[in-house]
């Protein structure tokens, strides 16, 4: 895959062996970890039902005393904390791959129409199930049900991820985004004529991926998410080094003895992995794949994706569990929807790239 025309002029991959710097690194990193675990709590404790913080420590150390409280924990809000984790982090992870592979700050997998894919995938596996078992539900299928969505999804996100790449040789990363953009209103239209034809006793399923939510998955559905997500982001952690000589350019890779093809090939089969499986049991969500990419870069202030990728894995699930927190607050009408909260978070960053920086206000 040829990369398209580069929006940015990227900068040097700095180093990373003063002694200051790894210290801030490391308190950086600390201090993330740290808000993490503090929200990790507060989606337990805080909502329309409130538990204390110290009930909810208590239940996670196996206390049953409070049944209630227990269920609401372990049951409710459990799943939904574990998923905005994971899948923002895979999210993120995924979106620092594709501005590297295709050399565009402004790619990810949302941007280019990979998300719209992997969505069309599941609703393809709906369509099928309801065509072949009328009746019977996806959900009710279990695990299997759960693996086909996430086939469902990650083959569709395959299908669009290499017409992108196709398409990439032969056009700027202008177009190239606005084919993503196509994808994106294409891939629903196809959603609605599938839903469409279903039966209705099975259209009702559709509705769970038109909008996106991390409170949807449930604990069989995490298990497979988590363990594609774990996969994908260690093969991703570990093609670091070869990123970072991919990023000054194909020529350069290859004067460092890096195999071209091969890493780009292992790249985007993870970054497929991980977009696929965040939006089987999440639907589409928005912005973080961009936005998160770009926000480790000005705080942790380098391009290497030795810290990067760590870096990306933290803030993702940092930025992803905050956002879920918000929306799950006890407002008193409840309207929020999670892409409203991401929109507000990466809607800014997009703007920031755009006004900030020459190039890509030249190629835009």
């Amino acid at each position: 895959m040829q990369p398209t025309t580069t929006l940015i002029n990227w900068p040097h991959i700095d180093e990373q062996s003063s002694e200051g710097r790894v210290g801030r690194n490391a308190v950086i990193f600390g201090l993330f970890g740290i808000a993490i675990v503090v929200f990790f709590v507060l989606e337990l404790s805080v909502g329309y039902a409130n538990v204390p913080a110290s009930s909810v420590l208590k239940i996670l150390m196996g206390d049953t005393t409070n049944t209630a409280w227990r269920d609401i924990v372990l049951v409710l809000r459990m799943p939904r904390a574990v998923t905005a984790i994971f899948a923002s982090a895979a999210l993120a992870t995924g979106g620092l791959m594709m501005q590297t592979l295709f050399r565009n700050p402004l790619a990810g997998p949302w941007v280019l129409g990979i998300t719209a894919g992997a969505r069309l995938g599941v609703s393809v596996i709906l369509f099928l199930n309801g065509a072949t078992f009328n009746a019977i539900a996806v959900g009710s299928l279990a695990r299997l049900g759960d693996l086909s969505l996430a086939t469902g999804a990650c083959v569709g996100a395959m299908v669009v991820l290499l017409l992108i790449a196709a398409i990439a040789r032969k056009v700027n990363a202008v177009t190239l985004l606005i084919v993503g953009l196509m994808f994106q209103y294409l891939a629903p239209a196809l959603d609605g004529i599938l839903a469409h034809m279903t039966p209705e006793d099975q259209r009702e399923t559709f509705k769970m991926w038109y909008y996106t939510e991390f409170g949807e998955a449930t604990w069989s559905q995490l298990e497979i998410m988590v363990a594609v997500i774990v996969a994908a982001a260690t093969i991703a952690l570990l093609l670091a080094k070869s990123l970072n000589a991919l990023r000054l350019g194909e020529n350069y890779a290859r004067s460092m003895g890096e195999h071209v093809g091969r890493t780009r090939l292992v790249a985007l089969v993870s970054m497929v992995g991980l977009s696929g499986i965040v939006t089987a049991f999440c639907g589409p969500v928005s912005f973080l794949d961009l936005a998160v990419p770009h926000l480790c870069r000005g705080i942790f202030r380098t391009s290497d994706h030795r810290i990067l990728m760590p870096a990306v894995l933290v803030t993702g699930a940092l930025v992803g569990l905050a956002a879920d927190f918000i929306l799950h607050l006890p407002w008193k009408r409840h309207v929020f929807h999670l892409d409203y909260v991401t929109a507000l978070i990466g809607a800014p960053v997009i703007l920031w790239i755009v006004l900030r920086n020459p190039a890509v206000r030249e190629g835009l």
